[in-house]
């Protein structure tokens, strides 16, 4: 029982008929590349999108968070130079 091959090429599909029925076989080599393909078009902005969106992200945290520190550093000196203002007063000596 020989196969009988008919050529009948569909861009992606190759048929060949046998003696026991048909057949419908997709060769591995296009079908992944055809995959491949379709996502490979989708890879490259998609990378840059999330890329940019991890950028900006860390921009607004390292930005948030230098303000939150001079924040803090300033409501600490004005502590501190209150605690001297009323340490010189106790003590009754100006600096």
């Amino acid at each position: 029982m020989g196969l009988l091959m008919q050529g009948l090429y569909n861009k992606d599909i190759f048929i060949c008929s046998s003696s026991l029925g048909d057949q419908i076989n997709i060769p591995q080599k296009k079908a992944n590349s055809y995959q491949a393909s379709r996502y490979k078009i989708f890879a490259s902005p998609f990378a840059k999108v999330f890329l940019g969106a991890i950028f900006t992200y860390q921009v607004i945290y390292w930005t948030w968070l230098k303000l939150e520190m001079d924040e803090s550093k300033y409501i600490k000196n004005q502590e501190v130079a209150a605690l001297e203002k009323q340490a010189r007063e106790l003590t009754g000596t100006q600096k």
